[in-house]
């Protein structure tokens, strides 16, 4: 039986680097096939169905390659627990709170920042129409939640919290889900000239921070729903909230999210470090008490 058990770990850890291949393989695969067409970065004046393709693209990347790598290391068996973290919802109210992080942050942000920034403007506040806003904000960010968190929390997550625990997982997948971003950011990104790799920068930085966060509710929850959720209330309100600036002013703004947010993941670091030695001084009054 142990040896089995074994066999089956070494299975599923042999599956990551063949998951980071496979969600890099299709969407940047996607990616350059549409770029055949619109230039790297695309041109002003590109349609948005060419958006809405990369999008599409992108997203197969990491669900494809999860699903496609679970039945293939892990049978139905995998594919049953992909499920039952998706219908896990009885976690306690007070996880459902870290849903509002991200969002909150990045609210209060555009908030703060709007009467300074003069032209910087939610959709909503430049006359866009609500309804269609906010159709775009559930199925860009439920979109967004449900395919790519069926690979990146669903697949990829748990066994990287086994090799190296939760925090060391999350800042390394961080990293490369917010490279895994940045083909389809560089193709969009033409109006950043030469200022593109500083914007980028502030991405890595928010997306590890992110998924720093997203990790630490998933490591205590096993609620593959809740990563959705964290996900799609992130991306949902950038959508609504997306302010109009200038490149320079968004570098001020959103490099003020990024560090805010940032700042919230090293304070849950930082509860998570003093819960745990204070856990591990009980312990050892406890042993002393029963040795005397």
């Amino acid at each position: 039986m142990v040896a089995h058990e074994t066999v089956n770990e070494r299975r599923k850890q042999a599956g990551l680097p063949a998951y980071f291949l496979l969600a890099f393989g299709i969407a940047w695969s996607s990616i350059l096939l549409i770029a055949s067409g619109t230039g790297l970065p695309a041109r002003p004046g590109t349609p948005e169905t060419s958006r809405y393709l990369m999008f599409l693209g992108m997203l197969a990347g990491p669900s494809v390659a999860s699903l496609v790598l679970t039945a293939v290391h892990t049978g139905r068996s995998g594919l049953g627990q992909l499920w039952t973290g998706l219908r896990r919802w009885r976690v306690g109210a007070r996880w459902y709170l870290a849903v509002l992080a991200a969002p909150g942050i990045f609210a209060l942000v555009v908030l703060v920042l709007s009467p300074i920034l003069t032209t910087a403007a939610a959709p909503i506040a430049r006359g866009a129409a609500p309804g269609p806003l906010i159709l775009a904000a559930l199925v860009g960010g439920l979109g967004a939640g449900i395919f790519e968190e069926l690979g990146w929390t669903g697949f990829a997550t748990p066994r990287l919290v086994e090799r190296h625990g939760w925090l060391r997982a999350g800042l390394l997948l961080g990293v490369i889900w917010a490279a895994w971003h940045g083909l389809g950011d560089y193709w969009g990104g033409a109006a950043w000239g030469t200022r593109w790799w500083l914007h980028f920068a502030e991405w890595v930085l928010a997306l590890t921070a992110f998924r720093v966060l997203m990790t630490w509710v998933y490591t205590h929850t096993g609620s593959l729903l809740l990563a959705v959720l964290l996900h799609a209330g992130s991306t949902g309100t950038q959508i609504l909230l997306w302010p109009a600036s200038t490149p320079a002013q968004e570098l001020a703004w959103y490099g003020t999210f990024a560090f805010a947010l940032a700042f919230v993941a090293a304070l849950v670091v930082l509860r998570g470090r003093l819960v745990s030695c204070r856990a591990s001084r009980s312990e050892r009054r406890a042993e002393k008490g029963e040795n005397t």
